[in-house]
């Protein structure tokens, strides 16, 4: 077994998942209670299309 996708999988998550995680967080601490938020949901909606995207440039 190849640890490549093992990799790939840690990678992706150290990149895209955890800076998210660190939005979600701030969100508490947010004085306007929209900015961060915005700011999730469009990282969160650009990492849904990457998947998207990687997902079918495999078939």
């Amino acid at each position: 077994m190849s640890y490549e996708p093992v990799l790939g999988y840690l990678r992706d998550i150290i990149h895209y998942i955890v800076p998210l995680l660190v939005l979600a967080v701030l969100t508490t601490i947010d004085n306007t209670g929209w900015i961060v938020l915005v700011g999730y949901y469009i990282g969160a909606v650009a990492v849904l299309f990457k998947y998207l995207r990687d997902i079918r440039s495999k078939f």
